[in-house]
C-alpha cells in the first residue's frame, strides 16, 4: 500500500456522513494492523535476505542513444523564387539574413546541480510535539519536514554487509509512515514524479544526517524510505562507498548500469563504480519501476533570466520575449538522458505555453496553414545558435523546451522537439519525428501542400519540415538526408517505450 493510497483513503473518510464514520475507522484500524503485521514480518524477511551472501556485478558504462556524428555545420536552403520546385540548396544562392542571437545566460557550471546536492537544506532547532524541524529546498521552495530525533541517530559503522543488516534492524524499528506522508505530500503538491519524489527523498536523508562525512549513512536512510514508499530502488557496496540504484521504466542513456535477475538498475549520482556488490532479493512492493517521464507541470519559483529571441521572416524582423525560472531548469538538469521519444511526449512547461506560445499566436495571426508553419520553422532555425552537444555539455544532452528556450545554443532534435510541440500546441496539427542517422528532423500533416518532400507512416503521408535547415521551408530536406530513409515516430500515437 503505497502512500498515496492512504491519503485517498483519509480523504474518502472526510467524506462521509459522521454516522458511517465511525464504521470506517474500525475497518481502517483493522486494515491498518493487518498492513501493519505484513510490513513487520517483510521486514524481517527482507533482512534475511540481507544475511545472504552478496552478489558483485561489473558496472557497465551508458552509451548514447545514436552514435552517429552530427553535421558540424548546417546549410542555406534557397530563397523563394530562386528554387522553383526543387527544395535543394544552391551555394550560390543569396541568404536570407539571421539576426545575430546576443546570448547572456551562458551555462555556468553553478547552474547545473547533480542529484547529489541539497542546496537550501537544514535542519532546525525548532520543536514541535517532540518532532524536529527539517527544511528541504526544491524546486525554489523551502520544504518543511516533522520527525522524530531517532531518525538522525542512525549511524553506519563502516560499510560491510553486517553493518547494513544492522542499519536496516535499525531503520525498520522506526515508524516510517508519517514521513513517507509527508514526501507524498510535497510531492504532489510540487508535481515532482518519480524522479523528483526521489531527488527530494535523498535530499531529506542528508538534512536528517546532516553530517557530511557520512553520506553513506544519508544513502541507506534514503533507500530505507523509497522502499517503504514502493518505488524500485536498491543499494550496493563499492569499496568503501554506498551505492543507491533505480529501476526505470524508459531506457536511460550514458549513465553506469548493471543487470540483476534481467533488471537493469542504474547508479544514482555523480558515483561512476566500475565493479559493486548487492543482494539478490528484493523488498515486497517495489516492482514498479521509476517513471521519468515529465508530464506534470513543475511548481518552481525563485529566480528568473530573461531572454529576447529574435529573427526574420517575409523580410520582416520578430521578437519574443521569454522569462525563464531557473530552479526549473536546475531541475530538468539533474534528470537522466532518456531516449529521443521521450521528450516529444514530456510536458512543455509553463514558459512554452503561458509566454512564448501566445507572442506566436499573435504573430501568425492571419497567415495561412502552409505560411504559419514556415513561420514556426524560421523561428527554431533562427532564433537560436546551432552548436554540438558535445561542444556545449561535453555530452549528448537531449533538451526540453523550457531549457531550448534557456541555453545560448542547440542542435537538431532539441529544436525538433520544440517545433512540434509548437505546431501541435498553437496549429493543431498532428506531427512525426524523422529520426535519421546522426539528425533529426519532423514531418507535419499538411495534405492541402502538393508540393515537396514527403513521408508515409500508418497510410498517412506527411510533409517534411526541418526545424534545423537553415531558411527551410516545409517540404524541403536538408541536402546529405534526401537520400536517407529514417526511422518514423508519428507523436498521435501514445507513449509506449519500455525500459
Amino acid at each position: 500500500m503505497r502512500m498515496s493510497q492512504i491519503v485517498l483513503i483519509w480523504i474518502f473518510l472526510l467524506a462521509l456522513p459522521a454516522h458511517a464514520q465511525d464504521d470506517f475507522r474500525e475497518w481502517a484500524a483493522s486494515q491498518r494492523q493487518k498492513y501493519n503485521q505484513f510490513r513487520k514480518e517483510e521486514d524481517q524477511q527482507f533482512h534475511r535476505f540481507l544475511q545472504k551472501e552478496w552478489k558483485q556485478f561489473r558496472v557497465m558504462s551508458g552509451k548514447r542513444e545514436d552514435p552517429a556524428p552530427k553535421p558540424d555545420d548546417i546549410p542555406q536552403a534557397p530563397l523563394p523564387g530562386q528554387d522553383k520546385q526543387t527544395p535543394t540548396p544552391s551555394s550560390s544562392s543569396p541568404k536570407e539574413e539571421q539576426a545575430k542571437i546576443r546570448t547572456p545566460y551562458p551555462r555556468e557550471p553553478s547552474e547545473a546541480v547533480s542529484p547529489e546536492q541539497a542546496p537550501g537544506s537544514s535542519v532546525s532547532a525548532e520543536t514541535e510535539e517532540g518532532k524536529q524541524l527539517i527544511r528541504v529546498g526544491m524546486l525554489g521552495h523551502k520544504l518543511t519536514f516533522r520527525l522524530r530525533p531517532a531518525w538522525g541517530d542512525l549511524d553506519l559503522e563502516g560499510v560491510g554487509e553486517q553493518q547494513v543488516q544492522r542499519f536496516w534492524k535499525q531503520f525498520a524499528g522506526l515508524d516510517s509512515e508519517p514521513i513517507l506522508q509527508e514526501i507524498e505530500r510535497h510531492a504532489q503538491e510540487l508535481a515532482l514524479g518519480d524522479w523528483g519524489r526521489l531527488i527530494m527523498t535523498h535530499r531529506l536523508a542528508r538534512a536528517v544526517i546532516g553530517r557530511d562525512s557520512e553520506k553513506n549513512t544519508a544513502s541507506l536512510l534514503a533507500w530505507g524510505w523509497l522502499l517503504k514508499g514502493g518505488s524500485a530502488v536498491r543499494i550496493a557496496r563499492s569499496q568503501d562507498n554506498i551505492v543507491l540504484l533505480y529501476r526505470s521504466r524508459q531506457k536511460v542513456f550514458q549513465e553506469p548500469y548493471f543487470d540483476l535477475q534481467g533488471k537493469r538498475y542504474y547508479v544514482f549520482g555523480e558515483a561512476n563504480p566500475s565493479q559493486v556488490s548487492t543482494y539478490q532479493g528484493s523488498y515486497t512492493g517495489t516492482e514498479d519501476r521509476l517513471d521519468l517521464l515529465q508530464q506534470g507541470e513543475l511548481s518552481a519559483k525563485g529566480p528568473r533570466k530573461k531572454r529576447n529571441l529574435k529573427f526574420r521572416f517575409r523580410n520582416e524582423t520578430y521578437q519574443v520575449k521569454v522569462s525563464l525560472c531557473l530552479s526549473r531548469i536546475r531541475f530538468l538538469n539533474t534528470i537522466p538522458q532518456l531516449s529521443l521519444s521521450a521528450y516529444f511526449y514530456s510536458e512543455s512547461g509553463k514558459e512554452v505555453k503561458d509566454r512564448l506560445i501566445p507572442q506566436l499566436r499573435e504573430a501568425v495571426s492571419g497567415m495561412g496553414q502552409r505560411e504559419r508553419v514556415n513561420f514556426l520553422l524560421r523561428f527554431a532555425q533562427m532564433a537560436f545558435k546551432y552548436q554540438k552537444d558535445d561542444s556545449q555539455f561535453g555530452r549528448e544532452n537531449y533538451l526540453y523546451p523550457v531549457e531550448t528556450l534557456f541555453y545560448p545554443a542547440s542542435d537538431c532534435e532539441d529544436r525538433s522537439i520544440l517545433f512540434s510541440e509548437l505546431v501541435r500546441q498553437l496549429l493543431g496539427l498532428d506531427v512525426a519525428v524523422l529520426d535519421y542517422p546522426g539528425h533529426v528532423a519532423t514531418a507535419v500533416d499538411l495534405p492541402q501542400v502538393e508540393e515537396g518532400y514527403r513521408v508515409t507512416i500508418a497510410d498517412r503521408t506527411l510533409l517534411v519540415a526541418d526545424p534545423t535547415y537553415l531558411n527551410a521551408r516545409v517540404g524541403m530536406v536538408m541536402p546529405d538526408f534526401s537520400e536517407e530513409s529514417p526511422e518514423i515516430l508519428p507523436l498521435w500515437e501514445p507513449y509506449s517505450e519500455s525500459g
